[in-house]
């Protein structure tokens, strides 16, 4: 199983996290059903050993369903330099007491961002998805990753159909049985006690 590197090098390039474990073929919701969680607008930062990265939240093209979310990333290096920026869709998800974001991932690393702006929704331009569940209290926005361990056991024993090659884990399972999964004690032990990542809004 190759990577699908357009939605999981984004997120990497801008949060020190270890996605070996990073896609799902299916959403926790129905994009077009999506509601817009207006409390992660804004302009969101995130200090990685020294180096600084913005996440510039926002509502994306009105051709899109109004739930979905564009963030552009914006990189500041330790040698005074800066990445050229990263875009990417997203949306949220609520279950139960917890809130879910979907990144979308998409087949043309290059064209399918402008694709999705300009066209609308398309599923034929989806890869993947990953699943990371937040949580927004004030200016603090905490973002908690799956564990692939815990994703490699699920899938091991049958709960929930998926993909394992190596060291990479994928959900290949419905939305219905995604978002059952996460309502239940089994999904919430797939996320660590302790957030992953910790960003602060920019006033």
């Amino acid at each position: 199983m190759k990577p699908r590197r357009s939605l999981c090098l984004l997120i990497m390039a801008g949060m020190s996290l270890l996605l070996s474990s990073c896609e799902s073929d299916n959403p926790l919701s129905d994009p077009q059903k999506a509601n817009l969680d207006k409390r992660l607008l804004g302009i969101w930062r995130l200090d990685d050993s020294g180096e600084t990265v913005y996440y510039h939240v926002g509502k994306a093209s009105d051709k899109l369903p109004p739930g979905v979310m564009m963030a552009v990333q914006v990189r500041h290096a330790l040698n005074g330099s800066i990445q050229r920026p990263g875009e990417f869709f997203a949306f949220s998800t609520s279950i139960g007491e917890y809130n879910y974001l979907n990144l979308i991932g998409l087949k043309d690393e290059d064209g399918g961002v402008a694709k999705l702006w300009d066209d609308g929704w398309k599923p034929e331009l989806i890869s993947d998805y990953l699943l990371v569940k937040y949580e927004v209290k004030g200016d603090s926005l905490d973002i908690w990753v799956m564990e692939a361990d815990a994703q490699r056991l699920l899938i091991e024993s049958g709960k929930i159909k998926g993909v394992i090659d190596g060291d990479g884990t994928r959900f290949t399972d419905t939305t219905e049985k995604l978002a059952a999964l996460m309502a239940s004690p089994e999904g919430e032990k797939l996320f660590p006690k302790e957030p992953t990542e910790h960003y602060k809004r920019v006033k």
